[in-house]
């Protein structure tokens, strides 16, 4: 590709809302898409120059590695549960880490893409896993003049990380749950990367929020 198609398509990536990293002169493309639509019936019903599935094929045959991306027709809200249940059960085994699955038709919709919540993409994640472990200890950080505790953890799995250490916020959490040293504690990763107490499992109470 000459440079000048390289900046269009950068510029179209950066439309699209998808990100480019480009290291050692080779290109990387790291997307997990699923389309609406069927490419066998993509010509009959628009251009394959506004289609995803002509941008994804364009990618892969220009070197780039995407990410694994799947297309359905007639989709319905319980086979979109159904494939990010069964994306999500294999967590453990993916190359790379996701918190959710987005959604797309199977067309380039600039305008629709400059909105801040684009009709033509929907974002699906799972619900939250929880684990039980025990709070060993309570620290003390002092940022800008606040006082937050931070609950030291004995160490447990939690969607492919080892948690040991959770914020508690502040004080007002502590005493709202009756948190003590000691107590067996119930824990989630917030957007699978913010590890949080949501409930005290020897006083039964919740975070609030985190009721259920």
């Amino acid at each position: 590709m000459q440079a000048g198609e390289w900046g269009l398509l950068l510029r179209l990536l950066y439309l699209i809302g998808l990100s480019v990293a480009v290291a050692g002169g080779g290109g990387v493309f790291m997307l997990h898409i699923v389309g609406v639509g069927n490419a066998s019936v993509i010509e009959s019903e628009q251009s394959l120059d506004e289609a995803i599935f002509h941008l994804i094929n364009f990618l892969e045959q220009n070197g780039f590695k995407v990410a694994e991306y799947r297309f359905f027709k007639n989709l319905t809200g319980k086979m979109a549960i159904d494939y990010l249940n069964t994306i999500f059960d294999d967590f453990d085994n993916l190359e790379y880490d996701i918190d959710g699955i987005v959604w797309k038709q199977n067309v380039i919709d600039m305008k629709d893409m400059k909105n801040e919540r684009p009709k033509t993409n929907i974002a699906l994640k799972p619900a939250k896993v929880y684990k039980e472990t025990i709070l060993e200890n309570i620290e003390w950080q002092v940022r800008n003049g606040t006082l937050t505790p931070v609950a030291i953890l004995k160490p447990v799995d939690l969607q492919g990380a080892t948690i040991s250490k959770a914020s508690l916020c502040n004080v007002a959490c502590l005493e709202d749950m009756g948190i003590e040293i000691g107590h067996k504690v119930l824990i989630c990763r917030c957007g699978m990367i913010i590890p949080k107490i949501v409930k005290d499992i020897d006083t039964g109470k919740y975070a609030k929020g985190y009721e259920f």
